[in-house]
């Protein structure tokens, strides 16, 4: 039993160097984004690990215009990663935020901007040395507007 205790925590302490990510690690990347209520988007976003596993992630996401309205939202996201393999890491992710939703119809057009919150999860691929692939499905938290999001994003990392 303590050879197999043994072996599950080398185990996992060589996942977690393996995919490990370290602090100052930085990417700045794309995302192509699904809203189920205001349809397909487009987002930048910089990472930056503020230690090994804790991230910070500001974003800019815009929503072209569905049903006459069009949204943009900005915000900052906080992400722990879990190390699960030599190039995986998955992990929670909790945001704050403004978001703004504008309608349009004919010549007359209204807007309407407020906090928001997202929570959700997300996992990162390595792509090589420069490269990483991750996908983030998360809910937004907007008064009277909330919905749910998928993100598909590649980032250069340096």
């Amino acid at each position: 039993m303590k050879k197999l205790t043994l072996l599950i925590v080398c185990l996992i302490a060589g996942m977690a160097t393996a995919a490990a990510q370290s602090q100052g690690d930085k990417a700045l990347g794309l995302n192509l984004n699904y809203a189920s209520e205001t349809s397909f988007g487009l987002g930048g976003k910089f990472q930056y690990n503020l230690t090994n596993h804790v991230r910070i992630e500001p974003e800019f996401n815009y929503y072209f215009k569905h049903d006459y309205v069009s949204f943009w939202d900005l915000g900052v996201n906080f992400h722990y990663l879990f190390p699960v393999a030599a190039d995986v890491a998955i992990y929670p992710a909790v945001g704050l935020g403004y978001a703004n939703a504008k309608a349009h119809f004919d010549e007359y057009s209204a807007s309407d901007g407020k906090f928001q919150a997202k929570f959700g999860v997300g996992a990162d691929f390595k792509l090589g040395s420069a490269w990483k692939l991750n996908i983030e499905p998360k809910y937004q938290l907007v008064d009277g507007f909330d919905q749910f999001i998928i993100n598909v994003g590649l980032a250069y990392c340096f």
